[in-house]
């Protein structure tokens, strides 16, 4: 990963996360952790 780059949904033991995207503000992210874990999208 970049230094700009962030990785969603990445596993404990560093398995490939689910979406690659650049750094987001901290709220945003919790968003798309959460439509993960309840939506599935």
């Amino acid at each position: 990963l970049m230094d700009d780059e962030m990785e969603l949904g990445m596993g404990i033991h560093g398995e490939t996360g689910v979406q690659k995207l650049k750094l987001l503000p901290v709220r945003q992210t919790i968003d798309l952790a959460l439509d993960q874990l309840f939506v599935g999208t």
